[in-house]
């Protein structure tokens, strides 16, 4: 008789610890699939940021060579405007060095005859000003990034001054 009892609380203990093995299975199921979602989240924003950041570095290396291309300016600078584009011309002692406004990109030439080249791709649009001051000529240059994420509040605009030390404005 004892051997019955013995066996009955056996049989429910074992049916018990099955109910439980599955219960912390599902659990550990739905724990490692939130995780997972998360980690992929995760890695989807940090390649956004890595890019974000390539393009900032990349609109401040176009903006500070052009800033020194008119610093080193030797005579007036000149602007032609065209209804899609903006060439400056930077007359530099061995020539004139080139840039080009278009919609899409940034280009340099440092030669009348040499090709132009890309100094800044991915551009949602680029203009530059020149603003008159008392003795000088300033110059802006503004360059504005496409935005990458939908929902995005902060426009990626990028402004670079720049004043040619040697031509005084008459």
């Amino acid at each position: 008789m004892k051997t019955r009892r013995f066996h009955s609380a056996r049989h429910r203990c074992q049916g018990m610890l099955l109910i439980e093995c599955l219960t912390y299975l599902g659990v550990s199921v739905v724990i490692l699939g939130l995780a997972t979602m998360a980690f992929y989240q995760c890695w989807e924003s940090s390649i956004g940021l890595r890019r974000n950041a390539e393009d900032i570095v990349c609109a401040l290396r176009a903006g500070e060579r052009w800033r020194e291309d008119v610093r080193s300016a030797t005579a007036p600078l000149r602007l032609e405007t065209s209804e899609n584009e903006q060439i400056l011309h930077i007359p530099h002692a061995t020539g004139d060095v080139s840039y080009q406004f278009t919609t899409n990109a940034v280009l340099r030439r440092a030669e009348a005859t040499a090709p132009w080249a890309d100094v800044f791709g991915r551009v949602n649009s680029c203009r530059v000003k020149m603003d008159r001051r008392q003795h000088l000529s300033a110059w802006r240059l503004e360059i504005e990034l496409p935005v990458r994420r939908k929902g995005t509040h902060i426009r990626p605009l990028f402004s670079f001054e720049a004043v040619s030390i040697r031509v005084t404005h008459q």
